[in-house]
């Protein structure tokens, strides 16, 4: 094997280097291939990431918002209650005051 290796080269001559510039070339060219592929698959894992971040943003926004929206409805029950009280309490005060001018007058 080694034999006929040896004699191809000497024998070969231009062939031989042209075989050996193309075998280069193409060894080249498959490298350059090989780094634009994991440069792409970068950038389309990065692309993925990005959206699947932006999706379970979203769904946990979807998920705490009902939560938010009782506690919110919740408060605001709250303070229309404590409202119609003081409300309620005025009208006595109010009530009691027209009672004394009716008696007064």
């Amino acid at each position: 094997m080694e034999e006929n290796l040896i004699h191809l080269m000497l024998n070969g001559g231009a062939n031989i280097a042209f075989g050996l510039f193309l075998y280069m070339q193409n060894k080249e060219l498959q490298r350059r291939a090989d780094e634009r592929e994991e440069k792409q698959d970068k950038k389309e894992k990065d692309l993925r990431d990005r959206y699947d971040k932006v999706i379970s943003d979203m769904q946990t926004r979807e998920d705490t918002m009902p939560r938010e929206l009782v506690a919110e409805i919740n408060d605001l029950d709250r303070k229309v209650a404590l409202l119609e009280t003081k409300i309620e309490h005025i009208k006595q005060i109010v009530d009691e005051i027209k009672a004394r001018f009716v008696r007064v007058g």
